[in-house]
């Protein structure tokens, strides 16, 4: 059976508290450090401003 989704331990995975770690808040980073949120567990890359639309452009997904 598949887990339920849980948003608030995806942002406290590793990757992602290393990288706040790391980042120095005073002068500021060179990128933005995107956490994709996924609130659902199908997706037919169809939703408004899709964050993989550059994907399903370039490869017909």
């Amino acid at each position: 059976m598949a887990q339920r989704m849980d948003l608030t331990r995806k942002l406290q995975q590793r990757s992602v508290l290393d990288r706040i770690d790391k980042t120095d808040w005073n002068s500021g980073n060179s990128a933005p450090y995107v956490v994709e949120l996924d609130p659902t567990a199908v997706c037919d890359l169809a939703c408004p401003g899709c964050i993989s639309q550059d994907l399903i452009l370039a490869y017909g997904f």
